[in-house]
């Protein structure tokens, strides 16, 4: 089985492990309002924070992307094996500005998890699913993206070894 797609406890091949949902709220700042299909382990402020960078109201959209479950290496360069795998995430933060609220703008971030390198290939599902999210602002919503990005049909992605990476980077 290839390193990038995992088993789930319910012997389902995934594609993704979390969808995140992160919105600014006001009075609270950055808040991460949902982790499906379970949290992630991380730091929710964190989390938000990272899904929702400063300045992102002033812009309709962005994409950022950061890792979770990063391993520092010890003392002698070595980087332990053990532990959550290295999970690639790709967020995208939209504004919808609207004068009835108080600051005019609502600020929504989605986030897809996953083992995969290239996740550019959830970039047109992710811009789908926070748009269904605006008008259907539940966890259903998240639920939708995760259960059709785990359908795609990924064999044809590439899968280098670790000779092949060193030589692209």
């Amino acid at each position: 089985m290839a390193d990038s797609i995992t088993v789930g406890g319910d012997g389902q091949l995934r594609n993704v492990e979390y969808i995140l949902l992160a919105e600014f709220d006001i009075d609270r700042g950055a808040i991460l309002k949902h982790q499906y299909p379970r949290p992630t382990g991380a730091d929710d402020s964190h989390l938000a924070e990272l899904m929702l960078p400063d300045g992102a109201h002033a812009r309709e959209s962005d994409w950022t992307m950061f890792f979770l479950n990063q391993k520092a290496p010890d003392a002698s360069g070595k980087v332990a094996a053990d532990g959550p795998p290295l999970l690639y995430v790709l967020n995208l933060v939209r504004t919808k500005h609207d004068k009835e609220v108080r600051r005019g703008a609502i600020v929504k971030a989605m986030a897809v998890c996953t083992r995969h390198r290239f996740i550019h290939i959830y970039q047109a599902i992710l811009m789908l699913a926070l748009e269904n999210y605006y008008r259907a602002p539940t966890e259903d919503t998240l639920a939708e993206l995760y259960k059709s990005a785990n359908q795609m049909d990924l064999a044809c992605m590439p899968q280098l070894s670790r000779h092949e990476t060193t030589i692209l980077r």
